[in-house]
């Protein structure tokens, strides 16, 4: 079924992305918060269908993120890891 509408659909197209946010989230003492309009206005240039982004410090200041700028987008984390406990 999946081949069938593939072959029906040729003209569709599937962007993948990824992007470095760089610390999202840390504490503002230590390094400057990231500019969330600015951010936006990079991930909404990509126009992926699917973005792998990194550096997730603060899982849940960027969920309300994605909330706020990208509402029809699904969210999904990994787990933490590396040194930086990032997601």
């Amino acid at each position: 079924l999946l081949v069938l509408l593939f072959q029906f659909n040729a003209e569709a197209t599937f962007r993948a992305g990824s992007y470095n946010i760089r610390n999202f989230g840390t504490d503002e003492n230590i390094q400057p918060d990231t500019d969330k309009a600015e951010l936006a206005k990079n991930i909404a240039s990509i126009q992926a269908d699917i973005l792998g982004v990194e550096e997730i410090v603060d899982k849940q200041q960027f969920t309300q993120f994605i909330a706020g700028y990208f509402p029809a987008y699904a969210l999904a984390l990994s787990q933490c890891g590396g040194r930086g406990r990032q997601h």
